[in-house]
């Protein structure tokens, strides 16, 4: 019974995550995609700022001062030339980078500020807002999961709550996210099970529901081959009808009725308009469809589970795990019968 438990349990976990699966899929399937990655208000930072300033810092200089760079770039931020001095370079922008701005005029060090994340943010967005608040934030960021450097996020005050993320290191756009992207963002998480915020579809908890479902599958396996050994399973093609006799005892009334062979008990005694209880629906688990026979009846595992060995002795078994072909006649109460042509 302990794998009947684990299969139960597991099977419980799996249809919770698989519905949850289905419902964010119909829903991402709804979502414009198009107002969710927020290229409604991005547009390119204009590059005609280029020739307000030239730079004038010696690079060689700056090269010396700074040995271990691999990489040296000419970028232009708000008019002003700026060298991005390269370190490590990264597969992927999103990943820790160790890049320097450097004032290509000046030689100094370039910090970006509120201020002129704000500006950059405002170059980016094509229609009209204001700026409601600018914040720098360190990783992890929730709005970015994967984003592993530091940002600037200027909130502005348009109908869609739009934030536009600066990158502190280089002074890039990373996105524009709003209302709509947020609420993509909620259902991916549930559709690949990101609880953890990784950012990842290779996560621990969808590896965790992988085996989950694997081992549902094996339990099921193995509760099948045990059905099919315990003869609560039977293949039916060639079945035939067999007659029994129901005895109600306490009202003395009687009836015999047919049934397929390889039917239950109980799904007989049912499609023949007689009810015993049954909350488990016939999974063997309440013991609540008891009936006795006087004839030599298999004692199951289900029924040494629900039935005490006084019980078993007087013939009394589980109708939901014994089948029409091993019995002949068999006695339920009026307590356990009600026919359903009497309920109104």
């Amino acid at each position: 019974m302990m794998f009947k438990r684990i299969h139960k349990w597991v099977a419980l976990i799996v249809f919770v995550q698989l519905l949850i699966w289905l419902i964010s899929g119909f829903l991402l399937g709804k979502l414009d995609h198009t107002l969710a990655s927020g290229r409604t208000t991005f547009t390119l930072t204009p590059q005609a700022e280029k020739a307000k300033a030239q730079p004038a810092y010696n690079i060689q200089a700056l090269l010396r001062r700074y040995p271990e760079t691999t990489e040296v770039k000419l970028v232009y931020l708000l008019g002003k030339p700026l060298y991005q001095l390269v370190f490590q370079k990264t597969l992927h922008s999103y990943q820790a980078a160790n890049d320097l701005l450097i004032d290509a005029k000046t030689g100094k060090i370039f910090i970006l500020n509120a201020q002129s994340a704000s500006e950059i943010a405002m170059l980016s967005y094509k229609e009209q807002a204001t700026v409601s608040d600018v914040e720098y934030l360190e990783p992890p960021i929730e709005e970015l999961t994967r984003e592993q450097n530091p940002v600037w996020r200027v909130s502005l005050t348009d109908s869609l709550n739009t934030s536009i993320f600066v990158r502190a290191k280089d002074a890039k756009i990373i996105t524009h996210v709003n209302d709509e992207t947020r609420w993509r963002d909620l259902l991916l998480m549930l559709h690949f099970m990101d609880y953890a915020q990784t950012g990842s579809f290779n996560n621990v908890i969808i590896q965790f529901f992988a085996l989950a479902t694997l081992l549902l599958s094996g339990t099921g396996f193995w509760w099948s081959i045990r059905l099919i050994f315990d003869h609560q399973i039977r293949f039916s093609w060639f079945s035939k009808l067999q007659s029994f006799k129901v005895n109600i005892l306490k009202v003395n009334e009687d009836k015999v009725i047919s049934a397929r062979k390889d039917s239950s008990i109980l799904s007989a005694l049912s499609d023949n308009d007689i009810n015993i209880p049954s909350i488990c629906g016939g999974g063997g688990v309440c013991g609540s469809c008891r009936f006795s026979t006087s004839e030599d009846v298999e004692v199951l595992p289900a029924d040494r589970q629900h039935l005490n060995q006084s019980l078993l002795e007087e013939g009394y078994r589980l109708a939901c795990q014994h089948s029409v072909e091993e019995i002949s006649e068999i006695n339920i109460y009026k307590s356990f019968a009600k026919k359903r042509r009497d309920i109104s």
